[in-house]
């Protein structure tokens, strides 16, 4: 009993995590409460450890909690041990000097691609991605780019369910013409977001493949 209690508040103070990294002006405690059902009592007690610990942080003026400190830092871990990350800095620093374009960085977990590093232009008009955000990967350049270099036969499993929200007119919404576009990606090796996502932004992606080959 007291095993599946602590699996129980673990997942509760993930579901936290989640929620708030999501809404970065920050959540009250009945917001909370109500998107994520938790009795009243046990949030209580998880968000008064939370922050006590400096991992949410609590704006006593407005009454809303917000990320706090110690996550963002324990967070670096994964860019610390993530090569990737490190050696791909100065190269996308470079390429944003020489076209002024933004450069973005990013894997794929599951149908979502996560922005590890981002590099901004000096345009007005900037992406709306972030680092540590996550796009569905369908819809942007990059993600097709990731996607085009798994498994076929994995790929068509994996989108046999996945509901392809349209965002712009330009959205591929059929998952034949999806997987045609993925397999024309494959073949000419980038892909091209031809405002897939946002209205008047098209994008470029290669994939970067490791030691082993994989993308």
């Amino acid at each position: 009993m007291a095993a599946e209690s602590n699996v129980k508040s673990a997942s509760r103070v993930l579901d936290i995590f989640e929620a708030l990294s999501a809404s970065p002006r920050g959540l009250s405690f009945t917001a909370l409460q109500r998107a994520l059902g938790i009795p009243k009592s046990s949030l209580h007690a998880l968000l008064d450890v939370l922050v006590a610990r400096g991992y949410l942080e609590l704006d006593a003026a407005r009454r809303v909690y917000t990320v706090g400190i110690r996550l963002w830092e324990r967070s670096q871990a994964y860019q610390r041990h993530h090569d990737l990350v490190k050696e791909a800095l100065p190269a996308m620093e470079t390429i944003v000097g020489a076209i002024n374009e933004t450069v973005q960085l990013a894997t794929l977990d599951g149908l979502e691609n996560v922005y590890l590093a981002k590099v901004d232009s000096s345009h007005p008009l900037r992406l709306q991605s972030e680092v540590g955000m996550r796009l569905p990967a369908y819809a942007t350049g990059l993600g097709k780019a990731l996607l085009a270099e798994m498994d076929a036969n994995l790929l068509a499993t994996l989108l046999r369910d996945q509901a392809l929200v349209p965002f712009t007119p330009h959205t591929f919404t059929d998952t034949n013409a999806l997987l045609a576009e993925l397999a024309r990606t494959h073949a000419r090796g980038f892909a091209i977001d031809n405002q897939e996502f946002t209205p008047g932004l098209c994008c470029v992606a290669v994939p970067i493949a490791d030691h082993r080959g994989a993308a």
